[in-house]
């Protein structure tokens, strides 16, 4: 497998040698060939096996990510990062050494730091009392992956050492931080520059009953190089806000959880002085009051500007909370929790309030699929040109209609996804309903240059692309076959 995805891409780029100098093929195009080929770091990692030259080529890719586990996580409210035992945890130090040695050590650029979760596999390894945590003698060793650019923590304590040394990283671009608590007494100085940081929490049993500090995150990143922001929690509940909440942000614990965790948000997205992509993702637990969630009761909607935003991904109820620029140009709004769709009636009144009508490119997720929203869209988002809708459910008739009159004038892209059909919709019938879409709206649009129609829980659809000139026969020839076809069809006119 590994040495037949390396001669396609090797074939490629043969391709463009002249046929007089094929014989012998340079380094860089090697290096070319490591770098485009799809391959892992452990199919590098067998490919510098085979040969010398190999070894020496693909040196770089096979050490340019990194990963430790410097403790054993345990389901455990308060005593939950277990210890190795010596044996190992000599070996992982042994490991840690050769990784920060003079030759390996300035080709990392990605680094994973996540604990071994406990198992009966992983028992052997721990030692409850006398064992040794690697957690200071990683960060100790940090610094000298100099070269670093993106960083993964998981469940790590972020004490002021930790933090001056993980500071030391000057080309640290990218942070990401899953249920990482900070013990620091006082922020690093000078605060931490990254361009993007993604919080994130899935678990409530860990560190259960820990106590919040005075320090956060907010406090330990620079606000100015901050461009974009990631968000996931599992739930608006208080204990996902792992070092983000301090004893001063979260003094009323008399306030419902989910108002704290909107408070929290408010101030994670107030940080950064330019903003320009937000992704907030689902919720994983559905509750019903979730598509109700409102902000802290001292903010209003739209009070915080975000002028710089170009991209958002994420509930519309987020979105609801700031006020945008004409910058933004990408939105891509989804269900609060893991539903997939979201509730029309809210999808709307976000459209037509809060949402800068310069966007080019609106993505939504909803239920069904109303004439009001199409036609808010149309009539708000003039500049539109690619517009992606994904629906539970719709009246394929009414929605025929109301997308052909519906629609902005320069949309350049329609994407039309279904979960599944109204019970009455045969299958050949919807074919048919399927190219009247496609040929009314090359009619009715001009600059509309591609339809896609799907329907995701039957693996049926179809992609057009428009040419030049539009041919009846073709649109009927295409009809005639495509009934018999399962599968996404894709189809140019000629």
């Amino acid at each position: 497998m590994v040495i037949q995805t390396l001669n396609r891409t090797l074939s490629k780029l043969y391709s463009r040698v002249n046929p007089s100098k094929r014989r012998f093929l340079p380094p860089e195009v090697w290096l070319e060939v490591f770098a485009q080929a799809d391959l892992d770091i452990a199919d590098i990692v067998n490919v510098r096996l085979t040969c010398i030259s190999f070894a020496v080529l693909g040196k770089a890719r096979a050490f340019s990510s990194f990963h430790f586990s410097p403790f054993i996580l345990v389901a455990n409210p308060t005593h939950y990062r277990w210890p190795f035992i010596k044996e190992h945890a000599t070996r992982s130090v042994q490991r840690l050494e050769y990784w920060a040695s003079n030759d390996i050590a300035p080709l990392v650029r990605h680094c994973k730091v996540d604990p071994l979760y406990f198992s009966e596999e992983v028992e052997r390894l721990a030692d409850e009392r006398d064992g040794t945590c690697l957690i200071d003698i990683f960060f100790q060793t940090l610094p000298r992956l100099f070269n670093l650019h993106h960083l993964e923590c998981i469940h790590l304590p972020f004490c002021n050492k930790a933090l001056s040394q993980l500071c030391q990283l000057k080309k640290l671009r990218t942070l990401e931080v899953m249920d990482c608590t900070v013990t620091a007494s006082a922020p690093p100085q000078p605060a931490l520059k990254v361009t993007d940081i993604f919080f994130s929490s899935y678990c409530s049993v860990y560190g259960s009953v820990e106590e919040r500090g005075s320090v956060g995150w907010l406090d330990v990143l620079h606000p100015d190089p901050i461009r974009r922001i990631q968000i996931s929690f599992h739930a608006p509940k208080i204990i996902h806000l792992r070092g983000i909440s301090t004893t001063r942000s979260l003094c009323d614990l008399s306030a419902q959880e989910c108002d704290n965790v909107s408070h929290h948000i408010i101030s994670i997205l107030s940080h950064p002085s330019a903003l320009e992509e937000l992704t907030i993702l689902p919720y994983a637990k559905s509750e019903d009051d979730f598509e109700h969630i409102e902000p802290p009761d001292d903010h209003s909607f739209g009070a915080l500007s975000l002028s710089s935003l170009r991209s958002y991904e994420g509930p519309p109820q987020f979105l609801s909370w700031v006020s945008t620029g004409p910058k933004l140009d990408s939105v891509k709004l989804t269900a609060l929790d893991h539903s997939h769709y979201c509730n029309s009636g809210i999808l709307l009144k976000s459209i037509r309030e809060t949402i800068s009508d310069s966007i080019h490119n609106l993505t939504i997720h909803v239920c069904d699929i109303p004439d009001a929203l199409l036609m808010a869209i149309s009539a708000r988002f003039i500049h539109i040109k690619e517009l992606k809708i994904h629906a539970r459910r719709a009246d394929e008739e009414q929605l025929i209609a109301s997308v052909l009159s519906n629609l902005p004038p320069g949309i350049e892209t329609v994407s039309v996804d279904l979960w599944y059909l109204n019970s009455q919709m045969t299958r050949t019938k919807w074919i048919k309903h399927a190219f009247t879409l496609k040929s009314g709206l090359f009619s009715n649009y001009s600059a509309l240059r591609r339809v896609t129609c799907t329907i995701s829980r039957r693996h049926l659809g179809f992609d057009w692309k428009r040419s030049d000139k539009i041919t009846t026969s073709r649109i009927a020839r295409g009809l005639k076959t495509a009934v018999y076809v399962c599968g996404i069809i894709r189809i140019e006119d000629t």
